[in-house]
């Protein structure tokens, strides 16, 4: 009767120093995992540009890439272009205000709608090359197509 009392304290010891085992490899293997993927999505000072540019008004759209940097319209009534450096390359003065639909386009020309639904194409220097009244106002950002 002794040896299975000794049988079953020992097979108790045992399960309880696996169970330790075991929770110690898998703490230690979850902590690695999760320390890697903080550090990986660790933001610096160095994600952010060293610099900063001061533009007529609230941006109405999303700055747009270009090859010279980005252009952003905002709602002064104002369009312009900066360098990667945020350097003003140009701003230009609009007619009318514009709407959050502006895309950048083949060889940096820039499509821009007016909240009148007026689309506008601007060359790489700012210069108006066409307008067209919309009949229907966009739901949503334009589209380049291949005609």
């Amino acid at each position: 009767m002794k040896s299975v009392q000794c049988y079953k304290k020992s097979y108790k010891l045992r399960s309880f120093q696996v169970v330790l085992l075991f929770l110690f490899v898998a703490s230690n293997l979850f902590s690695s995992t999760e320390n890697e993927n903080l550090s990986k999505n660790k933001i610096s000072l160095s994600d952010f540009p060293s610099w900063y540019t001061v533009l007529g008004g609230q941006a109405v759209a999303k700055p747009v890439k270009t090859s010279y940097g980005f252009a952003v319209v905002s709602d002064g009534r104002l369009l312009s272009a900066c360098s990667e450096k945020g350097d003003i390359l140009w701003q230009k003065g609009l007619k009318q205000k514009s709407s959050p639909y502006f895309i950048s386009g083949y060889s940096d020309t820039l499509y821009l709608v007016s909240q009148n639904g007026i689309l506008m194409m601007f060359n790489p220097t700012g210069m108006i090359l066409w307008e067209h009244k919309l009949k229907e106002y966009p739901v949503e950002n334009l589209i380049l197509g291949n005609d």
